[in-house]
């Protein structure tokens, strides 16, 4: 069979997507193609060096919506149009059996083409959308009207999406997750002390400003206690914020004082990005993470004990209901961000 995946964007609607396509790859009669939008998490991931010829990555141009601004509307619905005809001709010669799409707004232009062309009559393709978060985002609520089926990972998304096409299947973890190297090993990757604990704190693959803030804050306060971290504070630029520029503004600070400094080299294992997560997670003892839907359900595959930042202020709020919905289960403790106002 020939499956299409779409989606991403960040690294929480890629991720399940790959879980299911790299179990599809390994039966030799399927073909996979995966359709994204150039310099996001997809690209980084499957493109260049890390590229997997199993799963062809190709590009679709495509935006995310801006509300019904008159201003900016044009300028998405003719990105969004070029989108779909570009995704259309990935379709037509591809010629896939299902389109699996895990939304965000890279998974718009191959989800309509999808059913562009199957109304047309051009294609027999089926649609299946993948739904991660407690709280559906707005492309998936849109994509559910198009899809055969909505696979749900929590049961409280059913009462945003249509009630007949939906199907409660859990979160795809990825198959090699279980095959982290022990303890010992991780920490000697990251150079740490398999005896003494480890906190890993991340904010998926953007990074996550508040908590990154949080960390820098506390950070001499834990290196005095001797306490171990791993830190991902993530890639994110741009809009007036660079988390590599802010994360070396604030280590800078701290090497300047004689007594952390020291602290710092033996202690700190700060990373851009983990591409090997599981090494991260294998060497931890506490994390401390927002509260993706991919994060979450991999933590607790881990069995970790996690405290989950939710971002607040996203769209329906679905970090805030996703970490409820496991704390409410006795899987994880939440902290609540308290925005508070800055002068400027």
């Amino acid at each position: 069979m020939k499956f299409l995946f779409t989606g991403g964007g960040t690294g929480g609607h890629l991720y399940p997507a790959l879980a299911i396509a790299r179990e599809l790859a390994r039966d030799p009669d399927n073909e996979l193609l995966y359709v994204g939008i150039r310099g996001r998490a997809e690209e980084r991931i499957l493109g260049g060096d890390r590229r997997d010829p199993r799963i062809p990555l190709v590009f679709a141009m495509s935006a995310g919506f801006p509300g019904l601004s008159p201003r900016l509307l044009p300028g998405f619905l003719l990105t969004l149009g070029f989108g779909v005809l570009q995704a259309a001709g990935h379709l037509l010669r591809f010629r896939p059996d299902l389109v699996f799409a895990t939304g965000g707004y890279a998974s718009a232009p191959a989800v309509f083409a999808a059913w562009g062309l199957r109304r047309l009559g051009l294609l027999k393709t089926r649609i299946l959308i993948q739904e991660q978060n407690a709280q559906p985002g707005l492309m998936n609520r849109q994509a559910a009207k198009l899809a055969d089926l909505v696979a749900l990972t929590y049961p409280a998304s059913v009462e945003h999406l249509p009630t007949r096409k939906v199907q409660l299947v859990g979160y795809p973890v990825r198959r090699d997750l279980l095959q982290r190297p022990s303890r010992e090993v991780a920490c000697r990757e990251f150079g740490l002390d398999a005896a003494r604990p480890v906190l890993l704190v991340f904010g998926g693959s953007q990074g996550a400003r508040g908590v990154n803030r949080a960390l820098y804050a506390i950070l001499p306060d834990l290196l005095r206690q001797g306490i171990q971290i791993i830190h991902g504070y993530g890639t994110a630029s741009g809009r007036g914020y660079d988390a590599g520029e802010e994360h070396a503004a604030a280590v800078g600070k701290l090497e300047k004082d004689p007594q952390l400094a020291p602290l710092l080299k033996d202690l700190y294992r700060p990373r851009d990005y983990m591409h090997d997560i599981r090494v991260a997670y294998a060497a931890a003892t506490l994390v401390v993470a927002r509260a993706g839907a991919g994060a979450i359900f991999e933590l607790v595959r881990c069995g970790l004990p996690t405290i989950l930042i939710p971002k607040m202020g996203l769209p329906a709020d679905h970090q805030v209901a996703n970490a409820r919905a496991v704390q409410e289960a006795g899987a994880v403790e939440v902290v609540l961000e308290r925005p508070r106002p800055v002068a400027g």
